[in-house]
């Protein structure tokens, strides 16, 4: 399957973190204390040779902390609804 959003490249990141760590549980960015969540610096790494990069003249450039922030708080609605 081949990588067709970066949406799709988070969720395939979050699923390869929690592959080799069972304890790994994505989390929301924290702006606060200025540290981010682990999930955000590997779907950066991995995606260096995946995407291409965004050309200077962008409408709008691929924001990866934004899409990690809104992947971790779409798993955080789903699992409050489960409860």
């Amino acid at each position: 399957m081949a990588y067709r959003t970066p949406e799709h490249h988070i969720h395939l990141t979050a699923l390869f973190c929690a592959f080799l760590d069972r304890g790994f549980r994505p989390s929301r960015v924290n702006d606060k204390e200025g540290e981010y969540g682990v999930l955000l610096d590997v779907v950066r790494v991995l995606a260096e040779p995946l995407f291409e990069p965004e050309p200077p003249d962008a409408h709008r450039p691929r924001n990866w902390r934004g899409m990690v922030r809104e992947y971790v708080d779409e798993l955080n609605a789903e699992a409050k609804k489960k409860r």
